[in-house]
């Protein structure tokens, strides 16, 4: 049973229009919201446990890449990336 305050976090979660990505400290997506998943293409169990070097394009990779040490010390992120949808063949 979820309290009140988590069914307002999710609430909040998947009704924003900016896309949202909760990650590990290896990169792996472990939540993602509705937001993501139709900009990429993807469903919700499609981008779990998905690195987010995957999904990131090799351009972008190359100029700025996953600051994983940032994710191990649990620092909040914001950022542009430029991704790759479902159907991209790259």
């Amino acid at each position: 049973m979820t309290s009140p305050r988590e069914e307002n976090f999710y609430t909040i979660f998947n009704e924003i229009s900016d896309c949202i990505v909760i990650m590990d400290a290896m990169g792996y997506l472990m939540d993602v919201n509705v937001s993501l998943c139709r900009l990429l293409g993807y469903t919700r169990q499609e981008l779990l446990n998905i690195n987010i070097a995957e999904l990131i394009t090799p351009k972008q990779l190359k100029i700025d890449s996953v600051a994983y040490k940032s994710i191990d010390n649990s620092e909040h992120i914001i950022t542009e990336r430029q991704l790759k949808k479902k159907m991209d063949p790259s």
